[in-house]
Order: structure tokens, then sequence, then C-alpha cells
């Protein structure tokens, strides 16, 4: 026979819920014995059932006390070896049999059953009156729930207090984990996580973890076991709260079981103060487009050059978390990307990168391309390797690499205007000349960045038929390669051998292409004049293919 004792072994999860080691102090049941099952006396207990059928397993619920006399199995207790794994599949809290009446003793058998399958068994006592039982279970039953509701009440009218007082999501968070004794997190759709001060590197650590998350298809709650050491170790429980509402920005919340396992009445508190955490959510969401907006139309107007002072720039740049604009040169950078269709930067990318840039640029659109204003301390040189993490922001926020970043030169806090109309005609001649390497600046370009800057004209038209259509016309004839030909041949100092190794071919042809050059255009290679219009016209031909 197991002791009262015994009951104080079982592990305590909820201390605001009635459970089977709270029967051995009710007044209803002096002398109560617990004969099997010690080990799930922790079960809780939210109803009382007496059943005197036969199928008393169809009618069983779960987290039930059921209490009988055994008046329907008195001559076959084998039945009830049938009946006990039964009503552990039906997650019954515990069984009470009252002998003596109908059934002299409980058979070691049923005991034994019992305890094999973990079900509370109960022996009664004969003085045992049904009625009183049910009723002193339910007050104590509904006494406990008052207090949970009470409770859950009082959390709730603390996170909204802090809420309507301003309080910081952090704050919010780290009030919520003092209330239910582990740590929690959101987690939005792009896999960044709000934490309070004290779990930031905690949950940092578990990251991984947690990005694979599908809010389209995640219930309500749900719960997600991830290794929390060495393979092979413990594993860490989480709580998955979706806070999912539309597909442009999906939010997680997440409870780990770090420092216990969550009672009801926490994941309840979670649950209840969901709501509450998503309006907060919203209003910041809000109020950050709304900032954002605002911050772009202050970069545009600085762009164009509506701020008329420095001191008006640095008052406007503080709103917005700006300090000393003015104490700083800047360059205006413009993103080329490479792909026909490139990405369209919305309200969200600017946000993302301006977020990820934070003071190593500021980021706006104009025109439909992205521009970044990058500071930098008067007279100093160009520092490629410093782009790096601006280069990645870049990549991460358009989800694509094949772009280049073409640099303008250098001008005052008041200057911008001028250095966006330089970058603005540094990206054209990248376009014009081809030329897409990952950072472009007007020394890249080198002939190209003047060259690019001709105006359409006839002059340049008809320098072109001088000097380069007639090759153009010849090749597209004779299926020949002057053109080519003369492009390697000044890229190679006008060495004729190092040519033909260029183009695998033989030196005598490269020899016979020149000379028809010349005959062609009626030049000769000795007059340095002719051969550099020769080479320019070349140069201004390829930027127009």
């Amino acid at each position: 026979m197991i002791a009262e004792s015994a009951a104080k072994a079982a592990p305590e999860q909820d201390p605001l819920a009635f459970r089977c080691k709270d029967l051995f102090h009710m007044q209803s049941l002096p002398d109560l014995k617990l004969l099997a099952g010690g080990r799930n006396l922790g079960n809780v207990i939210s109803r009382v059932n007496i059943m005197e059928v036969p199928d008393i397993e169809n009618w069983a619920q779960a987290n039930e006390l059921l209490v009988t006399t055994g008046y329907s199995h008195q001559y076959n207790m084998d039945a009830f070896l049938e009946i006990i794994p039964k009503l552990v599949e039906r997650k019954v809290s515990a069984l009470g049999i009252k002998p003596k009446r109908f059934i002299e003793d409980i058979p070691l058998r049923i005991i034994e059953c019992a305890e094999a399958n973990g079900l509370p068994l109960f022996e009664l006592p004969e003085s045992t009156i049904f009625s009183n039982v049910v009723r002193e279970v339910m007050e104590k039953v509904i006494s406990l729930e008052t207090r949970n509701v009470l409770l859950l009440q009082q959390r709730l009218e603390q996170v909204s207090e802090l809420m309507l007082h301003g309080g910081k999501m952090p704050q919010i968070l780290e009030t919520i984990e003092g209330m239910i004794g582990n740590p929690l997190c959101i987690l939005d759709a792009g896999g960044r996580l709000i934490t309070s001060p004290a779990y930031g590197d905690f949950f940092q650590s578990i990251h991984r973890f947690m990005t694979g998350f599908d809010s389209c298809s995640s219930p309500r709650h749900s719960k997600l076991a991830i290794p929390a050491g060495p393979p092979g170790g413990q594993e860490l429980q989480l709580h998955l709260f979706n806070l999912w509402e539309t597909e442009r920005d999906p939010i997680f919340v997440v409870v780990a079981e770090k420092d216990g396992v969550c009672t009801e009445i926490d994941l309840s508190t979670v649950s209840r103060i969901l709501p509450l955490v998503n309006i907060r959510l919203s209003g910041e969401n809000t109020y950050k487009l709304v900032k954002a907006k605002y911050f772009d139309d202050f970069l545009k107007d600085w762009l164009t050059s509506v701020i008329p002072s420095t001191e008006d720039l640095d008052i406007k740049g503080r709103l917005y978390d700006c300090c000393n604009l003015s104490g700083q040169n800047y360059r205006v950078a413009i993103v080329k990307f490479h792909a026909a269709s490139p990405p369209v930067p919305d309200g969200a990318m600017l946000a993302d990168l301006n977020h990820m840039a934070q003071s190593s640029a500021l980021f706006t659109s104009i025109g439909g391309k992205i521009v970044a204003l990058l500071p930098q301390a008067p007279g100093t040189a160009l520092d490629r390797n410093a782009f790096e993490p601006l280069l990645g922001s870049i990549a991460e926020a358009s989800a694509t690499e094949d772009f280049s970043l073409c640099i303008g030169e250098e001008s005052g806090p008041l200057a911008l205007r001028q250095g966006y109309i330089d970058a603005e005609s540094l990206y054209t001649a990248s376009c014009v000349s081809n030329k897409n390497g990952r950072i472009i600046t007007w020394e890249e370009l080198g002939i190209y960045a003047v060259l690019s800057l001709l105006p359409k004209h006839a002059i340049v038209d008809k320098f072109l038929n001088r000097y380069v259509m007639p090759l153009v016309r010849y090749d597209e004839a004779h299926h020949s390669s002057l053109v080519r030909t003369m492009k390697i041949y000044f890229q190679t100092g006008c060495n004729m051998k190092l040519t033909a190794g260029a183009m695998y071919t033989h030196y005598n042809t490269v020899v016979y292409r020149i000379e028809k050059v010349k005959s062609l255009l009626g030049i000769s290679f000795d007059d340095p004049e002719a051969r550099l219009k020769l080479q320019l016209g070349l140069k201004i031909y390829e930027m127009g293919e």
C-alpha cells in the first residue's frame, strides 16, 4: 500500500490547480488510501463523475476523478483489467473505488494493473458519501479556477498599464517573463528578434532553429523540441504562438521552457496577452512606416537642396536620430541592378536598408533607383574594403547579388544636389559603357568617363561613319573580324605578335587585317592622330553596341 507521503514526490507544475494529491486533505474522504499510480499524483482534477455502469470507459472524460462502488462489476472483477487501460487512454485523472458494500476487497490484480498503467487508484472509506465528494471537489476546483482567473486578470491589467504608459516592447517582454518564469521573444517574418535585455544572447543562440517556422500552416499554439546542448543532450521545449495576420508580416511569439515547465496559467497568460502585443506591434509598425515616410521626404529634400542651412539640417536630422549631419562630407551612390527586371525599392526595402546600414549610409529612392548617402570625413580617400558590409546589406534587402554600386565624387553637406547629379551621370556612363564592377567610380570608367558624356550630335555620327562604320560594314559583308582585331591591337599596345596570340590566329593574318583597315579608312598608322581617332571611334562605337 502506498502512503500519502508518495503524493509529496509528485512534480509540482501548477500550484493553482486541484490535483490527485489534494484528495488526501478533503474532509469528505477521511482515511483515504492510495493503492497504485503514485507517480502520477500530479494529475489535474477538474471534475468528478460517479459511474455504476458496465461500459464506464465510454462516459469518462479527461481530467476526471471517477468514483464507483464497483456495483456493475461485482460478479466480474476481471472486467476492470480491460477498463483501466481505456481510462488512461481517455486521460482520466484517477479512479476511486468504495469497497465493502458490493466488493469486499479490491483484488491485487486490479491494483497491479493500475500501477502498470500509471493510473492513480484510491480506496475510498466505507463511510464515503459520493455527493459530498462531488460537492467538496468541485468547490475546490471552482475556487482555484477563480484564483486563476483573478491572477490572469491581474497580469493582463499589469501589461495593459505598462503599455498605456509607453513601455517599450523589451520592457513588456521582461515583465511577462517575470510572470511566467521563462524567457520569451517575438520573431517576425524577416527572422528579426525582439527580446528582453536579459535573454537577447540566449535567443540568438537558438535563432537558427526558429527561422523555418511556417506561419501560414502553423496552428495558433504549437510545441517544438530543439537541441539545447551537444548532440544527444537534453532537448529544449518551445511554445509557438502564431500571430500571423497577413503574408506581408507574419509574427511568432516564442516561449522557451528554459527555467521550468510552463504551467497552464502561464500559457494562458501568454495567449491572453497576445492581442495586446499584437496591438502594440501594429501601432509601432504604423509609427515606423509614418516615420520612415517623413524620413524619406527629408532625404529627398536634402538631395534637392531644399534645406537652406547646416543648422536646419542638424535640427531635422535629430528628429530622425541622425546627429551632426553637417559635420561630414558625403558621396552619393546609386545602386545599378544588372537584371532586366530589377527589384523595386519600396518603403519596406528602404526601411530594411536604413535599419541594417545604421550610421554607415542613408537610403532613399529616386526615379525607381536606390540612392545612398555615404558619410565620409572631409578629404579622405575612398576605401573600397569599407563598403563590403554595405554591399552585403543591399544584397540581403534586395535578395540579389547582381548589382553595382555607382559612387560619385565627394561633396559638402549642403552640396548634395551636385553630388546626386554627379552620381546620376556616373550611373548613366556605366550603363553606356557596359561597366558592371561591384563598385564603380569615375576612375574605373577611364576614358569612358569622358566619352559617355558626349551629347547625341551629328558630328559624333559623322566621326563614326568616317573611322568605324567602314570596318563594321566590311565585317558584316565578309564575316571577318577587323573591328575585334583593332580593339585587341590597341589593347596590346599596337603589338602584332601579342594581337595574334590573343586571337589565336597567325601573325600574317593580323598583318593582313591591319593593312586592310588602313586601306578601307585611307589612313596611315605612322600618323599618331589618325591612330587616336580610330581608337576613340572604336570606343564610342563599343559604348553604343
